[in-house]
């Protein structure tokens, strides 16, 4: 009996299975978990009014990577799941950046808003 057919039947079976294995990626489950805290975060951050664009897209990706979960592309889920993971947080962080410079801009106006009441009472106290 001849083996050379038998060898490359084993080894074509051997790739066959390999390839299979390869593209056979579990679900990004701990990915999801990732950007689900990271957009409950950046809403915590009111990022859906200070950082809306950067919000809105991270969530638009986020439910992009469910649906290609559903059709079991979990590779492109996965990529997705990390791009949405850093859109919040980007928008989570624009969020606070841009609420303490308001909140600085508050401050600087009630302190030219005094200071011509300190500049007076300063004056009156010269004499």
């Amino acid at each position: 009996m001849n083996s050379k057919p038998l060898n490359r039947a084993a080894a074509t079976l051997a790739i066959a299975i390999t390839i299979a294995a390869c593209s056979s990626t579990p679900p990004p489950r701990v990915e999801l978990q990732h950007a689900e805290n990271a957009l409950a975060v950046a809403s915590e951050q009111s990022a859906d009014t200070h950082a809306a664009e950067l919000y809105s897209d991270a969530q638009r990706k986020l439910s992009d990577a469910q649906a290609l979960m559903k059709k079991k592309k979990h590779d492109a889920a996965k990529r997705l799941l990390e791009q949405a993971t850093i859109d919040a947080q980007l928008a989570a962080a624009t969020s606070k950046a841009r609420q303490t410079q308001q909140q600085r801009d508050q401050i600087e106006a009630s302190i030219e808003a005094l200071r011509p009441a300190v500049e007076e009472h300063a004056s009156s106290d010269a004499y």
